[in-house]
């Protein structure tokens, strides 16, 4: 079967959420593992057209230094052949993962950017995080 999607998409930044906690420590440096989660909803759908939003959330351990979240929109329409009536908000979501890799790719690596740039900004070690989407 062929993508029920066009090739080309639009997307933007929705939101940057970027906060350091407070933490007191005695030692001078603080040993945390700090692990990306990725997740993909739709936040509007018709029959020309899905509006999705992917988020790259950081989760930090075993301490909470900062918390951060990007939330990316990406709009994409359906082929012209496409009948997307009968499927479900999820079948679109995972037709979307499995036909645009390269838009969802595009679109994490600009995410995983951001996250380096900000975290890098703010007087710490920047986060580097994968460039890829994260199941």
């Amino acid at each position: 079967m062929d993508s029920i999607f066009q090739s080309r998409a639009r997307w933007l930044i929705r939101s940057v959420d970027y906060h350091t906690l407070p933490y007191e420590s005695e030692e001078e440096t603080i040993n945390v593992n700090i692990t990306p989660s990725d997740s993909i909803k739709i936040a509007r759908r018709n029959l020309k057209e899905s509006v999705f939003i992917i988020t790259r959330s950081l989760v930090i351990e075993p301490v909470k230094v900062f918390e951060m979240s990007v939330e990316m929109q990406v709009v994409i329409g359906f082929s012209d052949d496409a009948d997307t009536s009968e499927l479900s908000d999820n079948e679109v979501i995972q037709a979307f993962k499995k036909d645009c890799v390269g838009i969802l790719n595009e679109i994490m690596a600009r995410t995983s950017l951001i996250i380096s740039e900000i975290t890098g900004g703010s007087g710490q070690s920047p986060v580097i995080t994968q460039p890829q989407f994260l199941e």
